[in-house]
């Protein structure tokens, strides 16, 4: 959960400018809540964000 909270850190989506904070932050919010499963999605962006801290820089 660490891990995919500092990839979800809102400064960090807004640092990048690919990906609005507000909105990915909402479905983490949500989906830490129990209100509904985004699995999906969140794993989608988990992994452009770690791929973009290791080779993007």
């Amino acid at each position: 959960r660490d891990w995919a909270e500092n990839l979800l850190d809102e400064t960090a989506l807004e640092d990048q400018g690919y990906l609005s904070a507000a909105p990915v932050r909402k479905v983490w919010a949500d989906h830490l809540a129990g209100n509904g499963n985004h699995s999906g999605k969140l794993w989608t962006v988990l992994m452009f964000q770690d791929w973009r801290t290791r080779w993007a820089g």
